[in-house]
């Protein structure tokens, strides 16, 4: 009796197996047909040529034996249907030899060009930018409130949602201030725990949360993540961003029509960070979006992202409004190196990045819009604000690199539902292989140096995308200070670090037309690397730094990485030389350019030095930070962090233009030194400054 038992189980096992493997099968060939099926199957247009149609009738001549669907006699063109078992390929080879058709082609399919029909959609340039006027009045007074796009400068979104425009099975939690959740344009994208009976008392899917049907407040531990007051309106206009409900008559669409946003309030801390990324990953999220950040490392943070790693989450995060770089001066959690962060920078309707952006080679990786972006606000901000109200419905205009970022988390919403299999890697990878270059921005300021192209990204090919992860620099000079010297020969050792698919026989070309530095050795190999890889190369570049070398020098270089199948893959990076000269002034300029709010200089000093002066004038008032051995660590907004995380690094910072940090008995080696202005900062207005550094 208990083998027959057995007996039955096998069996059924094996049938479940059978139908599990049919119904991949049938899924696996309707995604095949859905994406690889251009015309309808068994039919031709066929023309003959105008000496066979006058002797009339050609169908029927044929040996194919159609069935004549149709004839457009004023066209001279016939619609045929072929027989059972003849493919469209054969027919049209077969007529082909017959030498009196004049063309014979596939009945080609066409699709509607889908456009929703939200009636704000025109203001959202972000999507579709024709060019188009952009007023917001909330702009910071470097930017006018009229801001005229580049044609075609948007994320090619009209192309992409004739793909796929979502799916409700995937998951976006947003970790934010506060998401109204019964916004209209909202309500229909909020995600639903199907575990939980809503308003029981009870928790009914045991994830430790009672009645958490729409997310959870992690500021005041209930199941209402919405707004508190008026000033909770970030979330909000975040989760618009992402995934505001497409096609519904009402107001603006999000990147994906349709999506399950999951919200999760909490306190601009990490420990409610923490808090909400272990409610993402209990609950099934597939994107984590951060549209915040800060200067300080968290150990606790860190493993908080670590976490999310291992669940295979992806974490979208702005990269910060400050223009900041994140290489040198780092924001967090956007410049840890997990391999499921993607971190955004903005960019504007005219295709640049937005001159307050954050950017960072390494540590950014793509821009997306980030001005101008007309969005859902909370009803309690409206209200509060007078923003614009139709029939309680509130939109409003805002900026920043908080809402570039679920721009990209909603294109890694679409991605998920086209590809329901991908992990954290491929939608990354696909947002990364996907981007279109920046117009009208200078080279190397992110890993990629594109703006996110939707469509890009859900029809590439399964390329490799290789960015450079570190840049080691190991000079021949008298200090070995790892940094760029007038005349000197430097080996640059250039990691990369392949973010998707496997890439074999790689090599690379290092080329610059700077005349400043003459390329030693510029062809190196790599071994090969799968999607995830961080492969340093067999052998270092070499160069040469010109003598006659300035500080404050920028070199511009161009690394072409090649694959073994793909045209090369361009990567640009900029090195600076910033050696300062004993006893020697230097002038120099904050924000002459939107990328050098800051500036870093250095300075090497020998054994036995008695003395270190470093000094800075301004008349529009400068600081100094100065550090041994590393840049100085700080916030580039308000730096004046030094006894928070990093007491080595030394401030000066009066209100006068004289700024000057005295050393006794400096330690033999190399200091680094930061000039910022907390003014040119705030206003992006040029500020004008002498340096000179000395020792005794």
């Amino acid at each position: 009796m208990k083998k027959d038992i057995y007996s039955i189980i096998a069996f059924l096992t094996f049938v479940f197996f059978i139908f599990i493997l049919i119904s991949r099968v049938a899924y696996a060939q309707d995604k095949k047909t859905h994406q690889d099926i251009q015309y309808r199957p068994g039919e031709l247009l066929v023309k003959f040529k105008s000496h066979v149609r006058q002797r009339g009738n050609p169908v029927l001549r044929s040996g194919l034996k159609p069935v004549r669907q149709k004839n457009f006699h004023r066209l001279g063109i016939e619609h045929w249907q072929l027989a059972e078992g003849k493919s469209v390929d054969e027919a049209i080879a077969e007529l082909k030899m017959e030498g009196d058709v004049e063309y014979a082609e596939p009945n080609y399919l066409r699709k509607p060009y889908l456009r929703p029909n939200d009636p704000y959609l025109g203001q959202q340039w972000a999507f579709e930018n024709k060019g188009q006027v952009i007023y917001d009045p909330y702009l910071p007074d470097n930017y006018s409130g009229n801001n005229k796009g580049i044609p075609s400068s948007d994320m090619q979104l009209a192309s992409a949602w004739e793909v796929t425009t979502g799916d409700k099975g995937v998951v976006i939690a947003v970790i934010d201030d506060a998401i109204d959740i019964r916004h209209p344009d909202l309500a229909a994208n909020i995600w639903i725990n199907a575990g939980e009976r809503p308003n029981n008392g009870i928790d009914d899917d045991g994830n430790g949360y009672v009645d958490d049907v729409n997310g959870w407040d992690f500021v005041n531990n209930d199941n209402d993540p919405c707004p508190d007051n008026p000033f909770e309106g970030h979330g909000t206009a975040v989760a618009g961003c992402a995934g505001a409900a497409g096609d519904n008559s009402t107001g603006i669409t999000g990147v994906a029509w349709s999506v399950s946003i999951m919200p999760l309030k909490f306190n601009f801390d990490v420990a409610s960070e923490l808090a909400a990324i272990e409610y993402a990953i209990q609950n099934g999220a597939h994107i984590v979006n951060a549209s915040w950040g800060g200067p300080q490392f968290s150990c606790a943070e860190s493993g908080g992202i670590d976490l999310l790693e291992q669940a295979g989450i992806l974490l979208v995060v702005s990269a910060g409004n400050n223009n900041g770089d994140n290489d040198l001066v780092p924001d967090y959690p956007s410049s840890l190196k997990n391999s499921n962060i993607i971190a955004v920078a903005g960019s504007t309707p005219d295709d640049h990045l937005i001159s307050w952006s954050h950017y960072g080679l390494t540590t950014v990786d793509v821009a997306a819009p980030g001005l101008g972006i007309y969005t859902t606000m909370s009803s309690e901000c409206s209200r509060y604000y007078g923003n614009s109200e139709t029939k309680g419905m509130y939109y409003d205009y805002t900026h920043g690199t908080s809402f570039s970022s679920p721009y990209v988390a909603g294109v890694a919403a679409l991605i998920k539902s086209f590809y329901p299999d991908a992990d954290y890697m491929e939608l990354k990878g696909r947002i990364m292989a996907g981007v279109e270059p920046l117009l009208t921005t200078p080279t190397g300021l992110t890993a990629t140096d594109g703006r996110v192209n939707a469509f890009n990204s859900l029809t590439c090919g399964l390329y490799p995308v290789p960015v450079i992860n570190e840049i080691q620099i190991r000079d021949k000079g008298r200090y070995r200070n790892k940094e760029l010297d007038p005349g000197e020969v430097v080996d640059l050792r250039i990691i990369l670090e392949n973010v998707w698919n496997q890439c074999k026989n790689v090599s690379a070309i290092l080329t610059t037309t700077d005349p400043c530095v003459d390329i030693i050795k510029g062809i190196i190999k790599y071994p090969d690397m799968k999607g995830g890889d961080i492969a340093p190369p067999q052998n270092p570049f070499r160069i040469k730094v010109a003598r006659n070398v300035r500080a404050q020098t920028l070199i511009s270089f161009q690394l072409e990485i090649f694959t073994g199948e793909n045209d090369p893959i361009i990567r640009n990076f900029n090195l600076e030389v910033g050696t300062l000269k004993n006893n020697k002034t230097c002038n120099g300029i904050l924000n002459n350019n939107p990328y050098d709010a800051f500036q870093l200089y250095y300075f090497n000093v020998p054994q036995f030095a008695s003395n270190l002066n470093l000094s800075a004038f301004s008349n529009t008032g400068v600081d100094l930070l100065v550090r041994y051995g590393s840049p100085p660590q700080f916030d580039p907004y308000g730096y004046l962090m030094q006894n928070d995380y990093d007491p080595l690094t030394m401030l000066s910072s009066g209100t006068g233009g004289w700024e000057n940090v005295n050393i006794n008995f400096p330690t033999a080696g190399v200091y680094y030194v930061v000039v910022i202005s907390y003014n040119a900062i705030s206003s992006n207005l040029e500020s004008m400054y002498s340096i000179k550094a000395s020792y005794k």
